[in-house]
């Protein structure tokens, strides 16, 4: 696919000593489109979202099968700073990944973990809330 911002190829996925989570996974996004993943409880959503995200094999250690490339980069190749500098996602249930007490200061806090430059992070965090009309919550 012309355009896609992540591609899977034959994705299979085991942690240590268990059954395969994902069997022969496909999938492609475009660099513009809105995905959801929906699946059983078990069904491998999670485990998806770690190897896109370059939690596999770093903090989750994996047997890993297939092609992935988000970016055009394997997630699973990289050092994981350089994957979340692109990549992000929402658990299941997301209040379990707030922890900042304000809507800017989220967005704030996920920018200086990066190590953006405080002024910069300031300025960038504005930038996003007002891009998606969330300023009005900060």
């Amino acid at each position: 696919m012309a355009g896609a911002c992540v591609e899977v190829r034959g994705l299979w996925v085991a942690y240590r000593g268990s059954p395969w989570v994902l069997r022969g996974v496909d999938l492609e996004v475009g660099c513009r489109e809105l995905v959801v993943i929906a699946s059983r409880s078990g069904g491998g959503k999670t485990t998806l979202l770690r190897v896109l995200a370059g939690l596999i094999p770093w903090f989750y250690p994996a047997r890993l099968r297939g092609r992935v490339r988000v970016m055009g980069v394997d997630p699973t190749a990289v050092r994981p700073e350089e994957v979340a500098a692109v990549v992000g996602f929402v658990r299941q249930n997301p209040y379990t990944q707030l922890v900042a007490p304000t809507v800017f200061d989220e967005v704030l806090g996920v920018l200086l973990n990066t190590g953006m430059d405080p002024v910069d992070a300031r300025r960038r965090a504005r930038e996003v809330l007002e891009r998606f009309g969330l300023w009005r919550y900060r």
